[in-house]
Order: C-alpha cells, then structure tokens, then sequence
C-alpha cells in the first residue's frame, strides 16, 4: 500500500555490531523522492575501533558506540546523531572520553525550484573530549559548541582547559554559493588565552615546554578577502629551556592584509 519497511538490517564485523531499520511512504511522483515521509534509524554498540579503522589511513583504538535517525516530514529532513567513545588512541596522541552530538534539519524545496545548498540548512554540533594528549601537549578537557543557520556557521565556543589555564577560540564564518569562493568569504576568528602557569599545557617531562604566566588576546577579520586584526600579548617570568624573560609585551596589527608589529619588548635582566 505504498509503505516500504526495512525491518532490520544487520552488519556484523567480527564483535563490531551495526544495526539499521526505517520505512518511507513512496510517493506517486518519483521527484517527490526527498520529500515523502520517511525514517531511518541506527545503531552501533561496543564497535572495537582498532578493526573498524584497519583500513584506514588514520587507524584508531578504544570501543565507541552510537546512534542515529534521519527523518522525513512534511518536506523537511531532520537527522540527529550521538557518538561517545572511551580509551580512544590515534597516530599522535590518545584521549580518555569522547561526547559529541550533531543536530541538523534542512527543508527539501519543492521539484524545480532553483535555491542556494545551504538555504533553509541548520545544524548544532556539541562536542566534549577529555584528558587529551596530544605529541607532549595536554588538555584536561575539550569542548566545543557549532551551529549554522542557512549561509552562516558560528563557532560559538572552542575551550581547551588545563588546570586554571583556558584558551579559547570563537568565530564566524559565510558559506559561499559556489565553494569555489570559499577562500573570500567573510569570517571573523577572536583568541583568548588565560595562563597563570602556561607549561601545564605540555607534559612534565617534555624538554619543549614554556612556563610561567601569558596572556593573549587577538581578534581577525576577513571580508573580500582582505584581513583586519589586532594581537595583544603580555607574560612575566617566562622560561624557554636556559632563556628567562622576566617581562614580555607584544602588540601588533593587520590592516589590509599587512602585518605591523607595533611593539614587542623583552626584558632579560636589568640591564638587557
């Protein structure tokens, strides 16, 4: 009676489990395909990441689980996926825990109706990583908070926390019509780091790492492809391997896509 059902579908990977089910309502215009009611949902529980990535140029480790459903109604698809992991190690470092959840809706325009990709398009992206460990970097946590509506993606906050240190990245950016232009379109990127001790963001062993306090605060923007920004940074006692900076200050601009240093003074001792 016009209704398809996928009672099951079932994909197994040695341990790795993966299920699917839905149906859709068949319209009696095939170029109502997109439009008709239907439901997808899926699972996948305890998956050995190590055997689903073997193939992979990026192979991962740890166990994973997630679900989905995408969902057709009244003309507008709506998909919602959860993804959490633990013990996840890659190529450069390894993490404890990882939360993420993607929402995303778009209304499906009517059969000829000419209309940018991103018109009607709304997504949210929340994103929670902790104890990462990256080469000899450290994180106690990441997280991250995205969304878009139609041609305009924020990023509404990027905070990588280590202790009572925090960095954090915020912006926004225009989709182009044609991605052939994604490099000119307007975008706005604002850095703010907060580091009462900044070697906690290295491992304790790592010869690399800077201590002491620093502050940076910077701000960039792009419209028709030229740049416009300013970058403040200040610190005190900082150590670099036997190099000690007992004060640094720095300032400096963009204008027009030129770069001016406009201060940057270090004082090494009393006299230097």
């Amino acid at each position: 009676d016009g209704v398809a059902t996928l009672e099951s579908a079932d994909i197994a990977q040695g341990e790795n489990q993966f299920h699917l089910r839905g149906s859709a309502e068949l319209p009696a215009n095939v170029k109502e395909f997109g439009r008709s009611p239907a439901t997808l949902e899926g699972t996948a529980a305890a998956v050995d990441l190590q055997r689903a990535t073997a193939g992979m140029p990026g192979r991962l480790t740890g166990s994973a689980q997630s679900n989905g459903k995408i969902e057709i109604k009244n003309g507008k698809i709506s998909a919602e996926l959860n993804v959490s992991a633990d013990s996840v190690g890659f190529a450069d470092g390894k993490l404890e825990k990882l939360s993420a959840k993607l929402t995303a809706s778009k209304i499906v325009p009517p059969p000829g109706k000419q209309q940018a990709w991103y018109t009607d398009l709304q997504s949210k992206v929340d994103l929670d990583l902790s104890n990462v460990r990256l080469r000899d970097y450290a994180a106690d946590s990441v997280q991250g908070a995205f969304s878009s509506t139609d041609d305009l993606v924020k990023f509404e906050r990027l905070l990588v926390k280590r202790n009572q240190n925090e960095m954090t990245v915020r912006g926004e950016y225009r989709l182009p019509a044609d991605l052939q232009n994604i490099e000119s379109q307007p975008a706005r990127v604002d850095l703010s780091v907060n580091a009462p001790e900044l070697a906690d963001y290295w491992m304790a062993d790592s010869p690399d790492k800077i201590s002491g306090p620093l502050q940076i605060d910077g701000q960039l923007e792009w419209k028709n492809g030229i740049g416009n920004g300013q970058l403040t940074i200040s610190g005190s006692n900082l150590r670099m391997r036997n190099l000690v900076f007992h004060q640094l200050s720095g300032q400096g601009t963009m204008a027009n896509s030129v770069l001016y240093l406009n201060d940057f003074t270090a004082a090494l001792n009393e006299r230097d």
